[in-house]
């Protein structure tokens, strides 16, 4: 069967064959794989103490504009923080632009 351009496959050929392609694409990849947890043990909360200033200075702006209020930080603190990393948090602190 042939469309309404001479030469083309019609619509539904081309949906039929897209599902088909479809489906043997997913059976292909098999089952989904489960992620698994190895380490399943819980330890004291050892909380870290805010007596620290942080690395960079905070760096923030506030400006009106028309009904808005446009804010731009560096995303540092601008209180005391605790010491970053440790062994509750790996990860360090540091300032954004953008």
């Amino acid at each position: 069967m042939r469309g309404y351009f001479s030469g083309t496959p019609t619509i539904g050929l081309n949906l039929t064959l897209l599902f088909t392609a479809t489906v043997t694409a997913v059976i292909a990849q098999g089952p989904l794989r489960m992620h698994k947890h190895t380490v399943n043990q819980a330890r004291p909360l050892t909380l870290v103490p805010d007596d620290q200033n942080p690395a960079k200075p905070n760096r923030e702006k506030t400006e009106p504009n028309g009904e808005l209020r446009m804010m731009e930080s560096n995303g540092i603190s601008g209180h005391l923080v605790g010491h970053f990393p440790n062994n509750g948090n790996p990860h360090s602190t540091m300032a954004v632009s953008g």
